[in-house]
């Protein structure tokens, strides 16, 4: 159960909670009458800045995340000063904390330091730190050592530095996301590459190179992101492990070479940074059993996909009737697709013949007609698709999710339809151009 503490909510005493966000601090004081339904899992979202006399009501929650709600993310990373500082200096008091998730708060060096210190510094086992301003140093950060049961890390957009992590310590860290970092350079992949026990590393918006891939050849990676590293290229790959690579997700690298992952199970491939490519062919991960494609143009790009894959995930990508001339779907082992994407029709759809499972969102031209010739189709879920009936489907099919009829989607549709338009009109028109002016060029020669 999950419960909303505001003016119209009371506490309910009898329920096991799972989950607790206060908006307000009207209700705090009551936190103490539920402490009997408390268990490990119950979480708390202090979604206001607590003073030190509240704080104290909230000493034995085992999972705390506090989050200023006024804070947008866009002012959150440009003006980080502007955030909120915590109004309790000290963590120390928390007793068997295991999740802590702090975000677009400030925090200084001695609330992080209190927290790695505290009566919890043995149990806390997952830390997220999004957004905290730019008042936490080197100094304060270099005690999340002392966290000696951490197995999971998040940080997003601190200020710190390579002198930052020594985390040779961690000896228990199983996974390690870093975002926003813009001070972090390669030398920081060096401490990153003594945790043996790394199973999961997810990097964004670094300013690294393929250099600080190659301290990682000890490590034994399952699950492996990296988007919107600019300086990286697909020669970074090559310091991988391949074998033990099971998931793995890339955004912002041209030159993608997946010829040695051959045990990949999962896949997630950003195809607005490819438009160079003409081909992508992963036929040889015959065990891949998820693929999602974002932002391909099918006409552009030839995409060869494995027979044996099971789930498909196609997300804002044009023209994806053209994947069927490079894919006999029919052949496929594939019952499960999932579609993002205004411009899907009915012509595409009826391809994937085998489908049990479907889920549709924003398919604005996707009818009854093309579904009801899906005769394998058992699961439906659909969520902005008007032109889909759910009253007249098939009685076979189970309908998890109803259409958003709302005046705002039909607008929102509409934008989507004159957007895609414009968009051809414009490249048309720079064709015409430039045919043109060539041909004009000849003739003035």
């Amino acid at each position: 159960m999950c419960l909303v503490c505001r003016q119209m909510y009371t506490i309910i005493k009898t329920m096991p909670l799972n989950k607790i966000i206060l908006r307000s601090r009207k209700f705090i004081n009551s936190i103490e009458s539920i402490t009997k339904n408390i268990n490990n899992k119950t979480k708390i979202c202090v979604k206001y800045n607590p003073t030190v006399d509240e704080i104290k009501y909230l000493y034995n929650f085992p999972n705390l995340k506090i989050k200023n709600p006024k804070t947008n993310l866009f002012a959150a990373i440009s003006s980080p000063q502007n955030l909120q500082k915590l109004k309790f200096k000290s963590f120390y008091d928390f007793n068997s904390l295991k999740k802590v998730h702090l975000e677009d708060i400030i925090l200084k060096n001695i609330n992080l330091r209190t927290l790695c210190r505290s009566k919890s510094q043995h149990t806390i086992q997952e830390l997220v730190i999004k957004r905290c301003g730019k008042y936490l140093s080197n100094n304060g950060f270099r005690d999340v050592v002392l966290l000696s049961n951490l197995k999971k890390l998040t940080i997003e957009y601190l200020g710190i530095t390579d002198d930052a992590f020594i985390y040779y310590s961690l000896t228990k860290l199983e996974s390690l996301s870093v975002s926003g970092c813009h001070n972090l350079t390669d030398r920081c992949f060096e401490a990153v590459g003594s945790l043996l026990k790394l199973k999961k590393l997810a990097i964004k918006n670094l300013e690294i190179t393929d250099a600080a891939f190659f301290y990682l050849t000890q490590t034994k990676l399952e699950s492996l992101s990296v988007s919107n590293c600019e300086h990286l290229t697909g020669f970074c790959f090559n310091g991988i492990q391949p074998y033990s690579l099971k998931k793995l997700k890339i955004s912002w690298c041209e030159e993608i070479s997946l010829d040695r992952f051959l045990n990949l199970v999962h896949l997630e491939i950003d195809g607005w940074f490819l438009e160079t490519r003409r081909v992508l062919n992963i036929t040889h991960l015959t065990k891949l059993e998820y693929a999602q494609l974002e932002s391909f143009d099918m006409n552009k790009i030839n995409i060869y996909l494995p027979s044996r894959l099971k789930k498909l995930n196609l997300t804002s990508c044009d023209n994806i009737f053209e994947l069927h001339r490079y894919n006999n779907f029919a052949e496929f082992e594939l019952d499960t697709l999932y579609v993002d994407s205004y411009i899907f029709d009915n012509n595409a759809i009826i391809q994937f013949k085998n489908v049990i499972h479907l889920f549709l969102k924003n398919t604005i031209y996707v009818t009854n007609s093309s579904i009801d010739k899906l005769d394998k189709l058992t699961t439906l879920t659909v969520k902005n698709c008007e032109n889909i009936k759910i009253d007249r489907l098939h009685k076979r099919i189970y309908v998890k999710e109803k259409n958003n009829n709302s005046l705002a989607y039909k607008y929102y549709c509409l934008f989507m339809i004159l957007a895609y338009n414009f968009g051809l009109l414009v490249e048309t028109m720079f064709i015409i151009l430039t045919t043109n002016f060539g041909s004009l060029i000849k003739n003035l020669i």
